[in-house]
């Protein structure tokens, strides 16, 4: 979460969204900076960091999706990545309330 909302990796994020690029690149671009910005957190916290270690993350995350602090966790990130929550993580989100909070948010509420 700490990486995902550090000024350098959003100003990151916001340059590749602003890209004019495909959406398939684009989604490449995004897993590389992921990969680059989440190296250290994923070894401090004992997965590979090769080809199986975020496959990894997102079977642990998985199985342990129905405690609350991990599913708020996982949206908190996937929003900081301008991502639906439950599309990076595959925990189900309430998609009306996100859609809500975005729009309140792009008004200034």
């Amino acid at each position: 979460r700490t990486v995902s909302s550090s000024a350098k990796f959003q100003k990151d994020l916001q340059h590749l969204r602003s890209l004019d690029w495909g959406a398939f690149k684009k989604r490449e671009a995004v897993a590389k900076l992921l990969s680059i910005f989440w190296k250290a957190p994923l070894r401090r916290f004992g997965f590979g960091i090769d080809g199986q270690g975020f496959p990894h993350l997102l079977q642990v995350v998985k199985a342990n999706g129905q405690r609350l602090g991990i599913r708020l966790v996982c949206h908190e990130v996937e929003k900081q990545l301008r991502m639906v929550p439950g599309t990076l993580f595959g925990l189900t989100a309430d998609v009306k309330n996100w859609k809500e909070e975005a729009q309140a948010k792009s008004n200034g509420k």
